[in-house]
Formats: structure tokens, C-alpha cells, sequence
């Protein structure tokens, strides 16, 4: 029934997928949340799942950074869409020591 025709498919158009491309990040990876006032905020993944309803979560460990402080605020969730527009820069990768 998916390929066929329906009336609501007519009227409201086909449903649009997540977007395929965006890269699913590795338990360990790092990434940057710098709002323009306050902490600067790291995650780390420590899990990425797909639930039941084909949404794709990312579980991290959020820590805070503020000048030379850190506070580690415990473990979270948040699906891979809300997450990637949250936490959008990764950390500059240091250069490999030769």
C-alpha cells in the first residue's frame, strides 16, 4: 500500500524521510556546543539506538566548561535530529605527533 494511491497523499504531498546523509556519530566521539553567553557545553556519545519508530537516539555525557572549570552533569538522550542541530561542532583535532 505504500506505492499506491492515496487521497491524503494527494492532498498533503509524500512524507518527507530523514535525511539519509548525515553521518551517524562512534561511540567516543566528541562534539561543541558554544552558546554566545555562558558554559561551553561537551558531549560525548556513549550510545547511539534506533527505537521502535525508526528514531534514531544518541545517549552522551554532558559536561559543562567555564574558563578553567568543569561539571559533569550526568548522562542524556536526544533523538540524532535535535541533537545535531544542538551540538553541531566538533572539537579541533590535534596534530598527530610524528
Amino acid at each position: 500500500m505504500r506505492d499506491s494511491f492515496s487521497v491524503w497523499t494527494e492532498i498533503f504531498g509524500r512524507r518527507q524521510t530523514a535525511n539519509p546523509v548525515r553521518n551517524t556519530p562512534e561511540v567516543g566521539d566528541i562534539f561543541i556546543h558554544k552558546p554566545e553567553y555562558g558554559p561551553i557545553e561537551y558531549a560525548q556519545v556513549i550510545g547511539v539506538y534506533t527505537e521502535a519508530a525508526d528514531i534514531q537516539h544518541i545517549r552522551f555525557r554532558l559536561v559543562y566548561g567555564y574558563q578553567d572549570k568543569t561539571a559533569e552533569l550526568g548522562e542524556r538522550t536526544l533523538a540524532a535530529a535535535l541533537f545535531h542541530k544542538r551540538f553541531n561542532r566538533r572539537p579541533k583535532q590535534e596534530a598527530a605527533a610524528e
